[in-house]
């Protein structure tokens, strides 16, 4: 006598007998008889229960905790008041409302606390008669430095860093300008000001509405003890 066993489908199996006889049980099926030939009987046990399912592996050591950042980007607002003209201008750091020729002047200049670079310069032109040059107007915005142990009251030892320039229509007026840097760094220790020059007399004087982007640094600040640094 033959006997083959096949699978069909999900917990069900086919089992035939010599060819001709055959049965189909699933899982809960517990005894099969087959009656050709006579004298086969097929037992079948039944599926045992299901076991428990094993204990949860223990949890794996929780990673070290990542550095803190220490870079971290912000803003310094630089309005200021007046008929931009050809000249170049320093502007204002915070409040003070009027730009200088100078950057000696205390509201002009600021010390870096740490190493930082000027990410971008955002300027909305005024309108009506404040933004009205005869041509298309170049505007060009600087960063200028001054390195430690230098006198801030003479022009020469002031350095530019980086300019960027935008040519603007006169149509332009209530649009907002966007200048990106590439790499206007500043040491800490250092001054840092910022600069606003047109190529064509812009208009009326107005308020100017600007902000720089910068990027500290605050891991190369000055740390420990009290100290002179040149």
């Amino acid at each position: 006598m033959s006997v083959s066993v096949t699978t069909t489908s999900g917990d069900t199996i086919s089992v035939s007998v010599g060819g001709s006889t055959s049965v189909n049980f699933t899982k809960t099926t517990s005894t099969v008889s087959v009656t050709s030939p006579s004298t086969s009987t097929i037992s079948v046990s039944n599926q045992g229960p299901k076991g428990d399912t094993g204990a949860t592996g223990a949890t794996g050591a929780t990673g070290a905790t990542g550095a803190t950042p220490t870079t971290v980007i912000a803003e310094i607002s630089f309005n200021f008041n007046d008929d931009l003209n050809t000249s170049k201008v320093y502007m204002p750091v915070g409040t003070p409302p009027d730009e200088q020729s100078t950057p000696a002047d205390d509201g002009t200049s600021r010390i870096a606390p740490c190493n930082l670079k000027v990410l971008s310069f955002n300027l909305r032109l005024p309108g009506s008669s404040a933004w009205n040059p005869a041509s298309d107007a170049t505007i060009t915005i600087g960063v200028e430095k001054l390195a430690i142990g230098t006198s801030h009251f003479s022009a020469g030892n002031w350095s530019v860093v980086e300019t960027e320039a935008l040519v603007v229509d006169s149509d332009q007026g209530f649009n907002q300008l966007h200048f990106t840097f590439d790499n206007a760094a500043v040491s800490v220790g250092e001054l840092l000001a910022m600069t606003i020059q047109s190529d064509v007399d812009a208009g009326g004087s107005t308020n100017w509405f600007c902000s720089a982007v910068l990027e500290y640094d605050w891991s190369t600040r000055y740390t420990g003890a009290s100290a002179i640094h040149t």
